[in-house]
């Protein structure tokens, strides 16, 4: 890759994961919001679960100041 940046460095595999998952439960949700059909939405539930189970923080959602707290 001659192209490649000599200042970045390299994935872990780990991290590529994580980056993956994101971007899976990104798809999954954006799914949710417009018809799909079973199998479709199956996926997408499949991908979400699947998501919490190896990165619980990316489905966590950040706490709002103000709105929802007593």
């Amino acid at each position: 890759m001659a192209d490649a940046d000599p200042c970045r460095r390299v994935l872990t595999p780990a991290e590529e994961a994580r980056l993956f998952a994101r971007d899976a439960v990104r798809a999954a949700r954006a799914s949710w919001s417009r018809p799909a059909d079973e199998g479709a939405a199956m996926i997408a539930v499949l991908v979400v679960l699947a998501a919490e189970a190896m990165f619980p923080e990316l489905l966590s959602e950040p706490e709002t100041d103000g709105a929802g707290k007593a």
